[in-house]
């Protein structure tokens, strides 16, 4: 029902929207953990496997994850429902790396149609933004070559 002019009831007037106003010391903290900053922190990276999983994937991911270093998370359990290039299938994706606190996540999966197979994305405001789907045909491990299997203080990270 719409009120007449200048009777004081509800109107039809888009709202606005407004700053959330924490009401606890433990929200603001929060707030400000997640608002924005001057120097943005690093960008964090979910490592995670898809339906299947061959051991190719699984070297070469856990090879990127040495390389990010401490700014990764890893989950090592199957994820069947995870599938970002299908309708509905990158909400999972999205939750987990919301939960996680990740804006970048890999991918690792493996099927007959497409063998392994690599998937790197990143996320803008928690929500898929764009991802790349890589296969792997000649993997050779950071162990294999001469002096790459540690890290030396002043190395810059290769994934950001």
């Amino acid at each position: 029902m719409v009120a007449a002019k200048g009777s004081g009831g509800p109107s039809l007037a888009p709202q606005q929207t407004q700053l959330v106003k924490p009401k606890t010391r433990k929200g603001k903290r929060y707030l400000e953990k997640r608002g924005p900053k001057l120097v943005e922190d690093t960008k964090r990276a979910l490592f995670l496997y898809g339906n299947d999983v061959s051991q190719i994937v699984k070297d070469a991911m856990t090879d990127l994850h040495k390389l990010k270093g401490n700014d990764a998370h890893t989950f090592s359990r199957k994820n069947p429902d995870v599938k970002p290039f299908e309708t509905g299938g990158e909400a999972p994706l999205e939750f987990f790396c919301n939960k996680s606190n990740c804006s970048v996540f890999v991918l690792g999966s493996h099927s007959k149609k497409r063998p392994h197979d690599v998937t790197l994305g990143r996320l803008y405001d928690f929500h898929l933004y764009d991802s790349l789907e890589l296969g792997i045909e000649n993997y050779r491990g950071i162990k294999q070559f001469k002096g790459a299997g540690t890290a030396q203080v002043g190395n810059k990270v290769g994934l950001h």
